[in-house]
């Protein structure tokens, strides 16, 4: 898919900003950048506009159906110049390209910049992105053009990105092991604190086998009863999330780095049921094992044990 990406300035009145604009064909500008739902004022149809990010409108003073100036180097070295309609504002959800970002029709990049049918980058689509370096540097490109992979365009953002799903990867774990350890040591404390119960049920003539089962399978219905109740209450909420979002624009409103301010959780429903059969799962657990203690003891040992 070709594109053009340049820089510029970019003028309303008596107010001028430097600008960074991505030019693109506009049957493209749609699927590649899912922009669609993100437009508070116009259309995000680049053949009879631009489009621009929230902020810059705002700096700007103008909204869909303004006019502005955009300025910027040619490819002759001269100073190219066009009076652009804005066709939409855009919250991007991105500290840097809501302030600074432009989108416009590639061929009227083509005309501003006198480049002709030139481009200045062809963006190549692949199946599994794990493949974007190897086939970079597969490519046999004449003198003067590159490849780079994504990973490459994005220096050290992709660094952050791998360390970031790392990091969330041992976050989960931690999150896991802790409520494991909740889940075990509860259970057990419970079971232990009933061992004059477990006398009792021995002395009215319960098997051994009736015993562990009947606990553990206590353990079990208290696990799925609290684990339901923690799904549903989890799921619940992060439908909300995921359809409101959470917004750290307050925070990151002085922070120019390419990460967006308003977060949309996932919602996976493999997760739910992940946490669901791991609560069941160690509740029975944690119930089995000091259950298992017990029943080995007889009935007078077991109404002697301290509550």
């Amino acid at each position: 898919m070709p594109r053009i990406r340049f820089g510029g300035m970019v003028s309303r009145g008596d107010t001028t900003l430097p600008v960074f604009v991505m030019a693109l064909n506009p049957p493209d500008a749609g699927w590649l950048l899912d922009i669609e739902d993100d437009v508070i004022d116009g259309s995000t149809d680049l053949s009879r506009g631009v489009l621009i990010g929230k902020d810059l409108a705002n700096s700007l003073g103008v909204g869909a159906g303004d006019t502005l100036i955009l300025l910027a180097k040619t490819s002759e070295g001269g100073l190219g110049g066009a009076k652009l309609p804005v066709e939409g504002v855009i919250e991007f959800g991105f500290a840097q390209y809501d302030r600074r970002f432009m989108l416009m029709d590639l061929s009227r990049a083509q005309k501003l910049l006198r480049m002709g049918d030139g481009v200045t980058e062809i963006l190549v689509f692949l199946k599994n992105p794990k493949d974007a370096d190897a086939f970079a540097r597969s490519l046999k490109l004449p003198q003067g053009l590159e490849a780079k992979s994504i990973n490459e365009l994005l220096g050290p953002i992709a660094a952050m990105i791998r360390f970031a799903d790392i990091f969330y990867a041992l976050f989960f774990g931690f999150l896991v092991a802790l409520a494991a350890f909740a889940i075990v040591n509860t259970m057990t404390v419970a079971v232990f604190e009933r061992m004059r119960e477990i006398g009792t049920l021995k002395a009215l003539g319960m098997t051994d086998n009736e015993i562990f089962e009947l606990f553990t399978l206590e353990g079990a219905l208290l696990g799925l009863a609290g684990g339901l109740a923690g799904s549903a209450l989890g799921y619940g909420l992060a439908a909300i999330l995921a359809k409101h979002g959470i917004n750290y624009g307050s925070m990151l409103k002085n922070i120019s780095l390419p990460i967006p301010y308003v977060i949309y959780p996932k919602l996976d429903i493999g997760t739910v049921l992940f946490a669901l059969l791991l609560v069941l799962v160690m509740s029975a657990l944690a119930a089995a094992i000091p259950s298992w203690t017990a029943r080995k003891l007889t009935p007078a040992e077991a109404l002697r044990v301290e509550g």
